[in-house]
Formats: structure tokens, sequence, C-alpha cells
């Protein structure tokens, strides 16, 4: 039975994850066995760890949920980075087997990303390999901010002369003071005002203040520049914000750029994602860039995120550079088909490259031409 299927970053969980939607088979009871198949290399189905064998390894994984008609199946990097890390002009088949309906077909790719390398290992004979669902993380609630307190203003304590004189005016309505009272309370602040003056040395009894110096005003300052707004994604210092950014679908050019920023800065893993975006939208230079992580000629543990060299998928990545005309590439391509252990067959194919590259100028090119002849 022919199916649809659509491969998928997966953005809940970020790079090296997947969903797999397959359409054409709603009716799936019980848990799933599917094998992947590439049309490139002698080793064509994917086996453990993520290496790539000759016989067909089956992959169990969990009963399928159903969204919009679709069966809907998540990926983790056991499956989903060898895929990632394929090039872009390898197409993939995926088989499906279940207790009652199968089928088979060719899986679009959207967006996917590989999170590490692959394992290595070879198994041979049929296997069946059980996969378990990693559970997506539940969201963090937001912490509720706390209720504000209530601000209580301290009140002045009244002084003592506005206390005496509060005192002085709470008089009950049509009372009157004698006229002694008034005379002998005349006198009595008096008295006290002047022995106020006397002890704290205000004229008459002492010498008048200096005037206080007017506090030098800076002259003002012309206003900085608001700083400019700051161009591109942000920092990507996580998979996360790697993820974010690349939901956003920048050009390839742009992605390019921040690949080649975060591999000067030796993010090697970040690049490496990166990279395979902007190979996916056609940038040759990403090609290269991915052919070179993997070539003995160019791989070092300090260049490269990969723990060792692989001529053969070196011009996986090389191949759609050479395509695009980058002279480089082809150099590298075919003189890597000249070494593979079946370079009888690709002689043809190796020539082919190097006589284009050396027709673009490579002398190098050239003199593996003139060797291989």
């Amino acid at each position: 039975m022919a199916i649809r299927l659509e491969l998928s970053a997966d953005a809940a969980r970020g790079p090296g994850y997947g969903v797999l939607r397959i359409q054409g088979l709603t009716e799936i009871a019980g848990p799933v066995r599917l094998w992947v198949q590439r049309n490139q290399g002698a080793e064509t189905f994917l086996g453990l760890q993520g290496v790539w064998v000759t016989q067909k390894v089956l992959h169990e994984l969990p009963q399928p949920v159903l969204e919009d008609g679709a069966a809907i199946l998540r990926l983790g990097p056991a499956l989903t980075d060898p895929i990632a890390l394929l090039p872009p002009n390898c197409m993939v088949m995926i088989g499906i087997e279940t207790d009652g309906p199968r089928g088979q077909g060719r899986v679009t790719i959207r967006n996917l990303l590989a999170s590490t390398a692959a394992g290595a290992g070879v198994e041979n004979g049929t296997r069946v390999v059980r996969h378990e669902e990693e559970p997506v993380a539940p969201p963090v609630e937001p912490l509720e901010p706390p209720e504000p307190q209530p601000v209580i203003e301290a009140q002045p304590d009244p002084s003592p002369l506005v206390a005496d004189a509060n005192e002085r005016l709470a008089v009950e309505n049509g009372s009157k003071r004698s006229p002694l009272a008034i005379i002998l309370g005349v006198v009595g602040v008096a008295v006290g005002l002047t022995a106020l003056a006397f002890f704290a040395g205000l004229p008459p009894f002492g010498k008048e203040a200096p005037p206080t110096p007017a506090a030098s005003v800076p002259p003002p300052s012309t206003p900085a520049s608001a700083p400019a707004a700051a161009e591109g994604p942000g920092p990507l210092d996580s998979r996360e914000a790697l993820a974010r950014y690349i939901g956003t679908n920048p050009a390839g050019a742009e992605a390019l750029a921040q690949a080649q920023a975060l591999a000067a800065a030796g993010k090697l893993d970040f690049a490496m994602l990166l990279y395979q975006y902007a190979s996916r939208q056609g940038e040759a230079a990403a090609s290269l860039a991915l052919g070179h992580f993997y070539d003995p000629d160019t791989w070092s543990k300090e260049t490269s995120p990969m723990d060792r060299p692989d001529a053969e998928t070196a011009a996986y990545w090389y191949e759609p550079a050479a395509r695009a005309g980058n002279a480089e590439a082809q150099r590298r391509l075919g003189k890597i088909l000249l070494g593979l252990p079946d370079a009888a067959s690709q002689k043809d194919k190796a020539r082919d490259w190097l006589t284009k590259a050396a027709g673009a100028g490579d002398a190098e090119a050239k003199a593996l031409l003139d060797k291989a002849q």
C-alpha cells in the first residue's frame, strides 16, 4: 500500500527530534515497526546506533496518535540524526509494518536538524530495535507575583511649639480668656523666643550666618544617542535558541553567515546544524563546509564536531556544492571517489568532477586528473 510520509522538525523538543506524519494508515492498533532506506551508498538500510547497513532492520515504536486524519509518530535522535545528516540530494524511503495494514513511501523532509553524530558499529541480519517514546517535558507554570504589601506612611510627631500652638487654639466655642491671662501668655512666648535666639546664636545675640553658597550645577551634558537595536537573532547559545531561530525560516545566506560565526567561535556542533539548514536552502558554501567536517584531508578534532572522518559522507556533502559549480568541492569529490574501495566503478565520475575543477583553474585538480589517466 502506498502511503504519504512527511518528516519534520519537532519544535517542542528541538534539534535531534522529529515528527513523522503518516497519511493513508489511520487504523493502527498497537506498536508499529518501520524500516528506513536511502538511495545512496553501499549500505542503504538504517541499523543500530545510526549506522547504515546492508540488510533491513526494523525499528519498533509505540502506537501512534491520530491527528487530523494522520498517524503521528515522534522520533528521537536514534532515528532523526542519521536522516538529518544525509545530503539534500539523497532520497529516503520508509516502510511501515503493523499487525494489520502495511505500507511504504518516499519521505518528504522539512527543516530536519540533527543533534549529535551517529554512533559506530555494523549490525548484520534482520533486527528489531525497540524505541521508547521520549516524553515531552511539561511547560513550566509561571510564578504568580507576590501581592504588594500596603505602604504605611509615617506621621511626623508635632514639634513642642506646634503642639503648644494647637493647644492654645483648641478652645471651646464662645470661651474667652481674661486680659491678664492673655498678657501673661504673650510675655511668656516672648521670653521663650528670646531664650531660643540666645542659645542658638541668632541675631542680635550672635553673628549672622554666612550665606550658603549656591550648589554648582554642572552644565547639561549632551544626551548620548540611544544604542542601535541589536541586529540578528540574538545569541545562539543553546539548542532551544537555535531551534527558535530556524523556526523563523531565515534566508539561506543569513543562516550561512550565522553558521560561519558559530564555527569561528568554536561552537562546531551548533554550526553544523545551521550549515545543514543552509545547505538545504541551496547554499553551496554550507555543503562545502559540511564536507570539510568529514573529509579525511580536512578533518581534525579541533575543526570538526565529528569524532572521526568519513570519506563517503564527505562525498555526499561535496556533491551538492560540486553541482553548484564550486571548484574546490568538485576537486575534493573527485579525489574521494578515486580513493573509495569501489574506485573502479567510480573512476569515470571522478574524472568528470576533476575535469570540471581543472577547467575552473584548480591546479591540484589538474595534477590529480593527470595521475588518474
